[in-house]
């Protein structure tokens, strides 16, 4: 693939575009930047993960799910088709898939979504030694981590640690060493 520009060949890197051996050079290039590169990067990662976030198409998640979120949001009682009357289940292996931004390993299971389909609540699984974009949030974000590590802007979290990032905040330095899965819940702006 030719790049005529840092612009064209950072926008290929974050649409994933790139092979292995394209993006190592990139990573190489961008540690090696200026501070005026590295400034229009990070504002095109942002403008990837908001594009990501809100442009992401309405997934079907089992039927199964689906009942249990409204049984909990709406109070509508669950559908008896395959199910008992107690329970409704989403089994581990149901759902994932590769997450809809360019972060290399990285799955999520989206489980509720806004009536505008914009992902509202999913699980999130990191490989390990990723680490996540920089990104905005325009609403409040709250994060569970279920398993493994996860740095987020400096400091370490373990399984069972919640941090809520407020409406207007930005993320920096989200990373994890072994992998991590994680349930985020967004609100909207």
């Amino acid at each position: 693939m030719h790049h005529d520009t840092f612009h064209d060949l950072a926008s290929d890197y974050l649409a994933g575009l790139l092979t292995s051996g394209e993006m190592a050079a990139f990573e190489q290039q961008l540690a090696g930047a200026g501070a005026e590169e590295r400034a229009a990067f990070a504002a095109m990662q942002d403008t990837a993960a908001l594009l990501a976030l809100s442009d992401t198409p309405l997934l079907k998640a089992p039927a199964s799910a689906r009942d249990a979120v409204l049984a909990v949001t709406t109070g509508e009682p669950p559908s008896s088709a395959g199910q008992s009357d107690i329970f409704t289940y989403l089994m581990d292996d149901e759902g994932w898939q590769p997450l809809p931004m360019p972060v290399p390993g990285a799955k999520w299971k989206p489980l509720r979504f806004h009536p505008d389909g914009t992902p509202r609540m999913f699980l999130l699984e990191l490989p390990p030694g990723c680490e996540f974009p920089d990104h905005p949030h325009p609403g409040e974000e709250e994060c569970l981590l279920l398993k493994g590590d996860l740095v987020n802007d400096g400091r370490s979290l373990g399984p069972g640690d919640y941090v809520k990032a407020r409406a207007g905040t930005h993320h920096h330095g989200l990373r994890t060493v072994g992998g991590c899965v994680c349930l985020l819940i967004l609100n909207a702006a």
